[in-house]
């Protein structure tokens, strides 16, 4: 996914403004919006368990200082169509890790779909107390305090065709949080295809750090990032199968993920003259999926490196050695799918051992 030290960079350029209060020592953050760029658009919404680690960014007197800016708040105040705090003060907040996953979800989810990744990202809890422990935060709730759920149903509803993620894990299931879990659900189900929205309990929530981070390359966590990529809650057949080869293919230090359309990549750079491997050398990689029909396996190349004829040529030399993967009309690389799993795997590891001898010799130009 991302390099540490660049997700860090990546976070740095996110702008977030909250409202804020503090009452009998409990600090409360709601109508929180994630800026990424400089567009004030809404370009999707998060809702999750609670605030985390984000505070206001500016202090004085050992208060947070308001947003004063008048050309700032007057973006601002749109988003105060309606009213259920006498509050309308604006603050900076600062951007946590989860608000950096955040980010990344909505941006991948309009990348794919040809939308602009800038905008506003909307962002909703099931309780507005700020802690990052869970559990301290649901002993300070008190639904009589900072109540926010209607405000935020309706602003979800005003954007209804744009995408909704909701990540809060099972903290729906909390008694305290079922009937809030239940209203946010319903509001969002008929237009977020990703869902099953015959039932709450027939849905995995999976919080965007985990989906992203720890649980990225888990399939369940595969799965579920694809459906909500595409808005479609698929048959996965063709891809559990392709997800069942990947976890017995050897990466031989590859980079390997699956895609957003399902495509099982392997990635190698290059060597360069200074003898690192870095991807500014070139890539060669290679993909895997079904197609269509679910008949056949597809093999791609998908990057070809500092040589791209020679690189073809080294791959369908491969092919034709194995018998097992013919080209066909498109220049794809074939193979049906009735095929024993273990033979696509075979095929698999000799063709990314070639792969890494053959990245020795293809230097940049």
């Amino acid at each position: 996914m991302y390099m540490v030290l660049d997700f860090y960079k990546y976070m740095r350029k996110m702008k977030v403004y909250a409202h804020y209060k503090k009452i009998n020592g409990i600090e409360y953050r709601w109508r929180t919006l994630l800026q990424l760029g400089d567009s004030w658009d809404i370009c999707g919404t998060v809702v999750m368990k609670n605030p985390g680690s984000s505070h206001p960014q500016n202090w004085k007197d050992d208060k947070p200082t308001p947003i004063d800016n008048l050309e700032i708040l007057r973006y601002l105040y749109r988003f105060d169509d309606f009213n259920s705090m006498d509050s309308k003060e604006w603050f900076d907040f600062s951007v946590d890790p989860t608000m950096g996953h955040v980010g990344h979800l909505i941006e991948n989810y309009c990348d794919y779909n040809n939308k602009k990744k800038d905008g506003i990202i909307q962002i909703f809890n099931l309780f507005n107390v700020i802690d990052q422990s869970l559990g301290e935060a649901i002993n300070n709730y008190d639904p009589q305090v900072v109540n926010t759920i209607e405000d935020d149903i309706n602003s979800i509803k005003q954007y209804s065709k744009l995408p909704v993620y909701i990540g809060w894990g099972d903290l729906w299931r909390n008694k305290l949080f079922k009937d809030n879990a239940r209203r946010f659900f319903d509001a969002v189900k008929a237009e977020m295809h990703y869902l099953d929205p015959s039932d709450i309990s027939k849905n995995n929530y999976y919080h965007p750090q985990y989906l992203l981070g720890v649980g990225k390359n888990r399939n369940q966590c595969i799965k579920h990032y694809r459906c909500f990529l595409t808005n479609k809650r698929e048959n996965h057949n063709k891809l559990d199968k392709i997800l069942a080869i990947k976890d017995k293919i050897n990466k031989d230090g590859t980079n390997q993920w699956i895609d957003a359309d399902g495509i099982l990549v392997h990635e190698y750079f290059c060597k360069g003259k200074n003898e690192k491997y870095e991807r500014k050398n070139g890539t060669i990689t290679v993909g895997l999926k079904m197609d269509g029909e679910g008949n056949k396996y597809v093999l791609s190349i998908l990057s070809t490196g500092n040589h791209p004829d020679k690189f073809i040529a080294k791959v369908q030399e491969i092919c034709d050695e194995s018998k097992l993967f013919k080209k066909d009309a498109d220049f794809n690389f074939v193979a049906d799918v009735g095929t024993d799993d273990s033979r696509i795997v075979d095929f698999f590891n000799m063709l990314l051992s070639k792969m890494k001898d053959y990245r020795e010799t293809d230097l940049p130009k």
